[in-house]
């Protein structure tokens, strides 16, 4: 995993944009319609993941984000050049054992061709 190839300026940007892009989403209906009604007040109430493609010269590398939704913080990330599940696990992984189990976890399970 080519995590430290990006210079950690690049990285903060790059995990800056995915939390204003996860940020945004939670305004969209498909969001609001899986926890309509239920107030997100306090930290590890409401986790979400999501998963950033970030176009490079030679194809893509691909930032997995894992959220608190009240706190808007990023728990746990990895950068990896393969869109396969052993980033995700280790990221999810990591914000569990760092932060405990959350009461609901929530992920949008889109893809995009």
């Amino acid at each position: 995993m080519p995590r430290g190839s990006r210079g950690n300026g690049e990285a903060v940007a790059v995990l800056s944009k995915v939390a204003v892009d996860i940020a945004a989403m939670e305004d969209e209906a498909r969001f609001r319609d899986l926890l309509r009604g239920l107030d997100i007040e306090r930290p590890n109430h409401v986790r979400c993941a999501d998963i950033a493609s970030i176009p490079v010269q030679q194809g893509f590398l691909y930032l997995v984000a894992i959220m608190d939704r009240a706190s808007r913080h990023v728990l746990a990330w990895r950068l990896s050049n393969t869109l396969d599940a052993n980033s995700c696990v280790e990221a999810l992984d990591e914000a569990l054992a760092r932060y405990g189990a959350p009461e609901i976890f929530s992920t949008d399970q889109s893809s995009q061709s």
